[in-house]
């Protein structure tokens, strides 16, 4: 009798040591599997922001309303010139620049305008800066600057601007006939996508260095790649104030 209640003591002890022991042994799994999965979470976060901010640069690519080309048929008393009036912008009229005065580029064709606009207007419809210069007696692409002394305040970064030209050609002009495009200033960060700033890097290299086929070869291309193939081989003549690319 003694016998069966010292095995059964035994018998008990050793279930509850093996229970224990498994408990135990399973603690640990638990502890380690638990950050694991915060791990897991925790990629899968940074995976959700990697594309939240790839369809924020996306996004940045959006199209905004605007006109490349005068929606007028004709101009100035003649038919519409071949290649027409054109904005220098990208094909989703919005480029990028982090120059705080950027360069902005047209080609005028030849026509009988007496004077051209510039005008420049923030996204909340201020008018920033508007100048009208006499209006030029040869065709080709034409830059204006904007002032870079006080009477103007530099482009914030982050916000949109749109530029108009406009050809008048009477006193009693409606000002239809004109071509639009944004920009938009971005931190002096930026690499990419500045079209604004490759412009005017590409108009200087090929004003300085004329016979350049590489760099006449980079300025067609870029503008090939915005669907301005009309306008490659117009000779860029200056600035409407007279002044250098």
């Amino acid at each position: 009798m003694m016998f069966w209640t010292k095995s059964r003591r035994a018998l008990i002890t050793f279930c509850l040591v093996f229970l224990v022991g498994l408990f135990l042994s399973t603690l640990p799994m638990q502890v380690i599997a638990q950050p694991t999965n915060l791990h897991v979470q925790g990629r899968s976060r940074i995976s959700q922001s990697a594309t939240l901010l790839a369809l924020d640069l996306k996004d940045e690519r959006r199209p905004l309303p605007g006109r490349r080309e005068p929606a007028a048929g004709r101009g100035c008393g003649v038919d519409t010139p071949n290649p027409p009036l054109t904005a220098l912008s990208p094909a989703t009229n919005l480029g990028f620049t982090v120059a705080a005065y950027p360069k902005f580029f047209v080609y005028i064709p030849q026509m009988s305008a007496q004077a051209v606009k510039f005008s420049l207007i923030k996204e909340d419809k201020d008018k920033v800066y508007e100048k009208t210069f006499p209006s030029p007696r040869t065709s080709g692409i034409f830059n204006l600057s904007l002032p870079t002394d006080k009477t103007l305040s530099p482009l914030e970064v982050g916000k949109g601007y749109r530029w108009y030209f406009q050809i008048i050609c009477s006193q009693q002009d409606s000002g239809d006939i004109y071509v639009d495009g944004w920009v938009q200033r971005v931190p002096g960060t930026g690499k990419n996508n500045l079209w604004y700033d490759s412009l005017a890097t590409l108009a200087q290299k090929r004003r300085l260095n004329a016979g350049d086929v590489v760099s006449a070869a980079k300025w067609a291309n870029l503008l090939r790649a915005e669907g301005l193939d009309k306008i490659t081989q117009e000779p860029l003549v200056g600035s409407l104030s007279g002044g250098e690319l």
